[in-house]
């Protein structure tokens, strides 16, 4: 056995026993090495020296850490020890992190650039990853534009340097980065933005593309927010373009429009409404099931907005009409049937007994539902009605409505884990729609001088959720109106 493994049990049992005497000796025994025997003991070296960094900077002993930290990585320069290197600079970094913010992004920018320059294997680049996350908020926010910047770019290439095996983890770094700058820099977001839009626009494979849907859509929401239509709708269409040289860029050109819409119909319902459903209409006759989604996308996001803005007839309008295009079309059904939701949903706001009434007889189907993507759209239609029927007080309904979608989900097998998807969709509908509905059923009981059916809705509360602010507040309600008679 070698050292650091011969003394570990002793240092683990000083540490628990008498804190400060393993502060002392544990550090005297990682200053006096001179070189490690083999991995198992740069592993326990490190895990000990891990040890001593808090207590140490807790006891404004900061020279001290320093020291150890440089000692650590004095004993782990061979590239054999590259990742208890890197395990220890994540520890001490870690710890200085809170104790000392501004030295902190000092000492970490510099041991990220130092281990992306000596990352020889997709794995060495990990500690940045982290490292760089933890600093990006820092760094936005104390307005250091160019260090953040700086330290993007280089993981950012570093990820490039490995191939393609690195894309998803190049995605969701730039998404990660771009959410924080989005939200405490939207201008600089911009700004940075259009260097990513012009990688975007000159892809050649589907493994270059450098734009995730979060990314692209804080983008159009900014634009279209700042009333910069024109310049929203050309970044849309070039993308599409760029997307549509490339084999297999289809689905991702699709991906792009719903994502442009989205951002409409959140920040520019208006357009949406004014310039979406021309578009819809210019495709309101597929002749295969690719040219049909992208029109059932567009009107999955139309619905409600048609719905808010008065225009529930001419919804309906749509709606039938694209119904009656998928009906030509061969294998449509699955198509058709998440339209019929999607319009369906729309009418769970405004139309609840609409609603309802349409829903019944499409959950019904669940139960010769045999895939996942038989058993998700009304799954996803349970969810809404779940909290329809809650908001109604029909909470029994909304039990033997979630019996009966858990065993059509039993009976395919569960596919994809839908079941427990389901149950968090009830549960969820269940602490705040049932809630709700009740509440609402009991101020009318009340505004009614109704005591029986308010006692009804209040002990039906209280077995719920007794300690629910509606809760509380029904219970003083219901008290007034014994005293009012």
């Amino acid at each position: 056995m070698n050292r650091a493994a011969n003394v570990g049990w002793y240092f683990d049992a000083l540490r628990a026993t008498n804190p400060d005497q393993f502060l002392g000796e544990a550090l005297a025994f990682v200053m006096g090495m001179t070189a490690l025997g083999g991995p198992t003991e740069a592993a326990r070296v490190q895990y000990l020296a891990a040890q001593l960094y808090a207590p140490l900077l807790q006891a404004k002993r900061r020279p001290d850490a320093v020291a150890l930290h440089k000692k650590m990585q004095a004993l782990t320069t061979e590239a054999t020890h590259i990742l208890p290197r890197h395990a220890d600079s994540g520890a001490y970094l870690g710890v200085l992190h809170f104790a000392d913010p501004s030295a902190f992004l000092t000492e970490g920018q510099q041991e990220v650039h130092a281990a992306l320059q000596a990352a020889t294997a997709p794995e060495h680049v990990g500690l940045a990853l982290r490292l760089a996350h933890q600093m990006y908020e820092l760094l936005m926010i104390a307005k250091r534009v160019e260090e953040h910047g700086r330290l993007h770019a280089a993981i950012q290439q570093a990820l490039a340097k490995f191939g393609d095996g690195q894309h998803a983890k190049a995605l969701a770094d730039r998404d990660d980065y771009g959410a924080l700058l989005a939200r405490i820099n939207p201008k600089q977001f911009a700004i940075e933005a259009e260097a990513v839009l012009e990688q975007a626009y000159r892809v050649t494979r589907l493994a270059q593309w450098p734009l995730t849907p979060g990314y692209l859509q804080r983008y159009f929401t900014r634009l279209l927010a700042e009333n910069e239509v024109e310049r929203a709708q050309m970044t849309h269409r070039r993308l599409r373009e760029a997307l549509g040289r490339i084999e297999g860029g289809t689905p991702l050109a699709r991906e792009v429009t719903h994502v442009y819409w989205a951002a409409a119909a959140q920040a520019r319902p208006t357009e949406l409404l004014a310039d979406g459903i021309k578009e819809i209409a210019a495709l309101a006759s597929p002749t295969t099931l690719a040219e049909a989604q992208m029109p059932a996308d567009l009107l999955a996001l139309a619905y409600p907005l048609l719905q808010q803005a008065q225009r529930g007839a001419e919804a309906k309008t749509l709606h039938e009409t694209f119904q009656a295009a998928l009906g030509k079309l061969e294998t449509s059904n699955l198509l058709q049937r998440a339209d019929t939701v999607a319009y369906l949903k729309s009418l769970a706001g405004p139309q609840p007994e609409v609603f309802l009434a349409g829903a019944q007889p499409l959950l019904a189907q669940a139960d010769a539902a045999l895939s996942a993507d038989d058993l998700r759209t009304l799954l996803d239609l349970a969810r809404t009605t779940y909290a329809a029927l809650m908001r109604q007080g029909r909470i029994d309904d909304a039990k033997a409505l979630h019996a009966r979608m858990q065993a059509a989900v039993g009976k395919a097998g569960n596919p994809e884990g839908l079941a427990d998807l389901d149950k968090v969709a009830y549960r969820d509908s269940l602490s705040q729609g049932a809630i709700d509905g009740m509440y609402a059923l009991f101020k009318r009981a009340v505004a009614a001088g109704d005591v029986e059916g308010a006692r009804k809705w209040l002990t039906n509360l209280n077995d719920v959720a007794p300690e629910h602010p509606k809760a509380v507040e029904a219970r003083r309600l219901f008290q007034k109106l014994q005293q009012g008679k």
